[in-house]
């Protein structure tokens, strides 16, 4: 095996470093989503919340018979 020049040094150094923030910025995407997916929605409307102070995408809830995130969640 050949000896590493400096510029060939240089190189790999630059790869690592370009592999290791790669290796970062996905794994931030992947909290992000994860923490996305996992919170309830904003702006319904909460439990014992009066009626029209909610938003509008609830109405879709309630027609399907849901009332509140509290009953889509199980209470959480």
């Amino acid at each position: 095996m050949g000896q590493i020049t400096f510029w060939g040094s240089v190189t790999l150094v630059v790869v690592l470093a370009a592999c290791v923030i790669g290796v970062v910025v996905a794994v931030r995407i992947v909290v992000r989503a994860v923490r996305s997916r996992n919170a309830p929605p904003t702006g319904l409307r909460r439990a014992g919340a009066p009626e029209g102070t909610d938003d509008p995408r609830a109405a879709f809830d309630r027609a399907a018979g849901k009332t509140s995130w509290t009953r889509i969640s199980g209470g959480l």
